[in-house]
């Protein structure tokens, strides 16, 4: 739970169809590439399986063991062997974008 400014939750309220990220992503015509740990929150995880479901292109690239964080802390004490897997997924991710014509 983070907290939010009042002001926030009301232009979310007042702009929810722009923050409708399941309604939207159906129709996205772009590349989805979700980077996530195997060991993540359930919440977190449920999440991007429902967005990997609306966006049936989603690359859903799940990383054994990692956490929400990738195994690191703060402050940083150096890479983890989730979190070199997840810059890997992420570089081949966006050479794969540049490479696609979408």
């Amino acid at each position: 739970m983070m907290p939010l400014d009042l002001e926030i939750l009301e232009d979310m309220e007042k702009e929810h169809e722009r923050f409708d990220i399941l309604g939207r992503i159906a129709n996205a015509k772009f590349p989805v590439y979700l980077i996530q740990g195997t060991e993540d929150g359930d919440k977190r995880r449920n999440g991007s399986a429902s967005l990997a479901a609306k966006h049936t292109r989603t690359q859903w690239i799940q990383v054994p063991s990692g956490d929400h964080t990738f195994g690191t802390v703060h402050p940083f004490r150096g890479e983890t062997e989730p979190l070199k897997q997840a810059i890997e997924a992420s570089k081949e991710a966006i050479r794969s974008m540049l490479q696609a014509s979408f």
